[in-house]
């Protein structure tokens, strides 16, 4: 006998996914201290994969979301430090070169292997256990995806190269 609640669950899941997906795809301006640099440059064309144009990326979390059934909670992305300068709290480092992928945060970094894709105008980053990063080759604007156990957490940004 089918669970009731499950297929409920699962739509509120895709409502909710759906609706920080369009967020997303419309750019709201969520931290300025992260997208300062992708302003000021042009990362390249969208036919070229990212790890064409530099082997290191940082990509920096403007907004994050943890989802459980049909509730999402908004982490604090930044926050200020004695100098009253704005400091993120979340970040990923990509090594194309060493095919390692880290997410980071105020405590260091947790590094693993990772495989790399390219098509569509978009890379795709696979470390693999329920996990993914999909980055857009034009601008750099990335989704990374972690699932644990039945939760979802989603956090979006921009990547810059690192050294060019």
């Amino acid at each position: 006998m089918v669970n009731g609640h499950k297929p409920l669950r699962l739509a509120v899941c895709l409502a909710m996914a759906s609706m920080f997906l369009i967020v997303f795809a419309l750019r709201a301006p969520v931290l300025d201290a992260a997208t300062s640099v992708r302003d000021s440059k042009d990362l390249g064309a969208k036919d070229s994969p990212i790890f064409d144009r530099s082997a290191e990326w940082r990509c920096d979390v403007e907004s994050k979301f943890l989802c459980f059934e049909n509730k999402c909670r908004r982490f604090n992305v930044a926050q200020e430090n004695d100098d009253r300068q704005v400091q993120l709290m979340y970040w990923m480092e990509l090594n194309f070169d060493r095919y390692s992928y880290s997410r980071c945060d105020q405590n260091g970094c947790d590094s693993t292997e990772v495989g790399t894709s390219s098509g569509a105008g978009y890379t795709l980053i696979e470390p693999g256990g329920g996990a993914f990063m999909k980055i857009d080759n034009e601008n750099g604007d990335f989704v990374d995806v972690a699932t644990m156990g039945t939760g979802v957490t989603m956090s979006f940004g921009v990547c810059v190269p690192i050294n060019p």
